[in-house]
């Protein structure tokens, strides 16, 4: 099968979860799909680098407890965050895509850090 019938499968792909995911208010399944997207996102990239640190911090984040899909908000934002990508993506505009998903990846630190702290005020 041609590379690029392969990327435009699996971007289809990634469409079509993403846009399932929309009222999708299960935190389990909403985390389950998270690294299902996040996953399809970095392989598609063929970048060893985004695959390696991707790898690493499912290693880290597995020893913490709790998603940062319940703080208020998250779920939404998140999806908004998905969904942006993904056009992107599909629009080929790696730019677009790099700045969204950066903004994604400290809103999720910072939401993580603030969940670490009210942790340890309880």
């Amino acid at each position: 099968m041609p590379q690029n019938t392969r990327r435009v499968q699996r971007l289809a792909f990634c469409a079509t979860l993403v846009e399932a995911d929309r009222g999708l208010r299960d935190p389990v399944k909403l985390l389950e799909r998270n690294k299902m997207l996040h996953r399809l996102i970095v392989q598609a990239s063929h970048n060893k680098f985004m695959i390696e640190a991707l790898g690493n911090l499912r290693v880290h984040l597995s020893l913490l407890s709790g998603s940062t899909y319940a703080s208020a908000g998250r779920v939404e934002a998140a999806q908004n965050v998905h969904e942006e990508i993904v056009s992107a993506i599909a629009d080929g505009d790696g730019d677009r895509a790099e700045r969204v998903a950066r903004q994604h990846i400290l809103s999720g630190c910072r939401v993580r850090l603030k969940m670490m702290a009210e942790a340890g005020q309880s």
